[in-house]
């Protein structure tokens, strides 16, 4: 499952479901394959909101959820034209805003303070059922 809002790398009225709501959807149908994603994007997902989505996906699928996560790449000019949300391709690696994710996964009010994000009390319940947290592999290329 590929984490874009339109098809890449040029735009089309091809059908393009959004990624963590489709992704809660095949866990909760299911019973055995792990899910995730290519790689989720970073630079327009928010930490606090994808670890909500991932505790529901993790949840949905009984502890079979993957997280992927790599910086802005693909076409993010024409993304940030056409969809009016907060974008950024982030000079960072993804590894980066990992430690914000843990925290909503790990601490009771998360907290975290980043160059890109900053979460200052969030909670997030439940927490998840993969322990100690949801398996994570950070996309990159040379």
């Amino acid at each position: 499952m590929v984490d874009h809002f339109h098809t890449v790398p040029t735009p089309s009225q091809e059908v393009t479901f959004e990624c963590w709501m489709s992704l809660a959807a095949i866990a909760r149908d299911t019973k055995r394959i792990r899910v995730g994603q290519i790689v989720t994007c970073n630079g327009y997902r928010n930490p606090v909101l994808l670890a909500k989505w991932q505790v529901l996906s993790t949840c949905s699928s009984h502890g079979r959820l993957n997280l992927a996560s790599a910086r802005a790449g693909t076409n993010m000019s024409i993304k940030r034209t056409a969809i009016p949300i907060p974008m950024h391709r982030a000079p960072a690696p993804a590894a980066r805003s990992t430690p914000g994710i843990r925290a909503m996964w790990e601490q009771e009010e998360a907290y975290f303070e980043g160059t890109y994000y900053q979460i200052r009390g969030a909670i997030n319940q439940p927490k998840g059922v993969q322990k100690p947290h949801i398996p994570i592999v950070i996309g990159g290329r040379r």
